[in-house]
């Protein structure tokens, strides 16, 4: 097990995890609205699959408001 802070908030997950796994774990991965930034770097949706995330990554969920 790893450990990452989703929203500064302690996760444990897989080693060898994606962040679509993460996702899964997390009942985020239909959000279309969402947007995932990894150590300050924004991650495309279609790259989520293949991102394997690392011991204590910072990961930071955006989600998106319409409107103004």
């Amino acid at each position: 097990m790893i450990q990452v802070f989703v929203n500064n908030r302690e996760q444990q997950i897989e080693v060898a995890s994606s962040l679509m796994d993460l996702m899964k774990i997390l009942h985020r991965e239909e959000d279309k609205r969402l947007a995932v930034a990894i150590n300050n770097k924004v991650i495309a949706r279609v790259e989520w699959e293949n991102t394997i995330l690392q011991n204590d990554d910072k990961i930071v969920l955006i989600h998106a408001v319409y409107g103004g």
